[in-house]
């Protein structure tokens, strides 16, 4: 899987377009993404694309980084060995491309702001 480009509000992964935040898990989309405080993400907005065997968690920030990783995700991935890496969007996407096992990782994707 990968992300082929990003610009404000869109997303091609592998030929298909996103216009909604969306998370890739198990190398699965779920497009549609909603987050209770919009743009703060917490635990109760990820927690159930996590697994057991999650080694790192890549959260796209925006285009201008305005969305906000809360302190308990923090707390969380480093209690379970989980590296955390929040970057804007386009960032994040070199990132989560970089990844050769992505089966091991969770990303986070918020396509504006």
């Amino acid at each position: 899987m990968k992300i082929n480009s990003y610009r404000f509000g869109e997303m091609d992964i592998d030929g298909t377009i996103y216009t909604s935040d969306l998370v890739i898990a198990s190398e699965n989309i779920h497009a549609r993404w909603y987050r209770q405080e919009g743009h703060r993400v917490k635990l109760l907005d990820i927690e159930k694309w996590i697994s057991n065997d999650c080694k790192k968690l890549i959260v796209g920030t925006g285009a201008a980084g305005f969305c906000k990783v809360a302190p308990e995700v923090e707390k969380y991935c480093k209690e379970h060995s989980i590296e955390l890496i929040t970057l804007p969007t386009g960032k994040a996407i070199e990132e989560f491309n970089a990844i050769s096992d992505k089966s091991k990782a969770v990303a986070a994707f918020h396509l504006t702001c």
